[in-house]
């Protein structure tokens, strides 16, 4: 079974997650090509009450940790996202950071089943700095349809098809501005409508095959200038109105593919184990790998590894 894994994000606890990565995904061995798409800084710290210091990527030492497995990848700088100073940070760092890395990911897988005249059977889209709690077997997965992480929170990732039904809105003409034309425009529960629609957060993962997760995260793009043109030309806060995890899911939806939320690949985000928070997505909440005792011996092997730079 031939794997793309795209990790698209800041590259952060790379070293904490390869063995990980490589041994939840190599247990019915695997064929596993890694692309990476991110910035040419991240941010790692232990200390939560400290500011978290800005690393530079040594891309000779990514290589290097990856090996063979990394195929293509691409670093971008701050001016490479041609920040609007006319829109909010918050607003515009989504649009441009976040979105861009995801698909220009795909962009890159693409390509390369396009030089190597291969396709893949399928592509697990995730980021760098989350460790998996046990192996996952891609061949349950049918890759014409989209999966998606659901993890707990008070606005679950779930779909209102009653709601949708209600405005009249089909997922195959879907986009803010179709969305905004359906619900009117002096509804003051326009917000809470968009997460009563499309639910709240950000996935950690994403697996389908290579087009359908390109035309997510293409349509994620498209549809993230079009909120930043509303922004600018609407002169209110279209960030509230149409809120970025509101374009995510109308961007699955434009895919016109069954999409299944699962709480069956469950992943835990480092950077929440460092701060010791108790968050849906900790260790507290969620567990630990299956290869360690427990959370102590766990979190001391973690520590180490992140302290002294060496792989976990």
């Amino acid at each position: 079974m031939r794997i793309a894994v795209g990790l698209a994000g800041y590259l952060r606890y790379e070293k904490q997650t390869f063995n990980n990565l490589k041994k939840i995904l190599n247990n019915i061995n695997n064929e596993i090509d890694i692309f990476i798409c991110a910035d040419d800084c991240g941010y790692i710290g232990w200390n939560h009450n400290k500011k978290e210091k800005e690393k530079k990527i040594n891309m000779n030492k990514i290589k290097e940790l990856y090996g063979s497995y990394l195929k293509d990848y691409l670093l971008f700088k701050k001016d490479d996202y041609e920040l609007n100073p006319e829109i909010p940070g918050y607003v515009d760092r989504f649009s441009k950071k976040w979105v861009y890395k995801k698909y220009n990911c795909m962009k890159l897988i693409k390509k390369y089943e396009k030089t190597q005249n291969i396709k893949y059977d399928i592509v697990l889209l995730t980021r760098s700095d989350i460790l998996y709690l046990k192996n996952i077997d891609l061949k349950e997965y049918d890759n014409n349809k989209i999966y998606i992480e659901e993890y707990d929170h008070d606005n679950h990732n779930v779909i209102n098809k009653e709601l949708l039904k209600k405005y009249d809105i089909s997922s195959k003409e879907l986009s803010i501005k179709y969305l905004k034309s359906k619900i009117p425009s002096n509804d003051t529960n326009f917000p809470k409508l968009c997460f009563k629609i499309f639910g709240y957060g950000h996935p950690n993962w994403y697996i389908s095959n290579t087009e359908n997760l390109y035309n997510f995260t293409k349509n994620l793009y498209e549809i993230a200038q079009e909120r930043d043109q509303l922004f600018l030309s609407k002169g209110y806060d279209i960030c509230k109105k149409s809120h970025f995890f509101t374009i995510i899911n109308i961007s699955l939806l434009k895919v016109n593919k069954p999409i299944i939320f699962t709480k069956k690949i469950t992943p835990i985000t480092i950077h929440h184990c460092v701060l010791n928070a108790n968050t849906d997505r900790s260790y507290q909440t969620l567990g630990i790998p299956n290869e360690y005792k427990n959370k102590k011996d766990f979190i001391i092997k973690l520590k180490y590894s992140i302290e002294n730079d060496i792989i976990l």
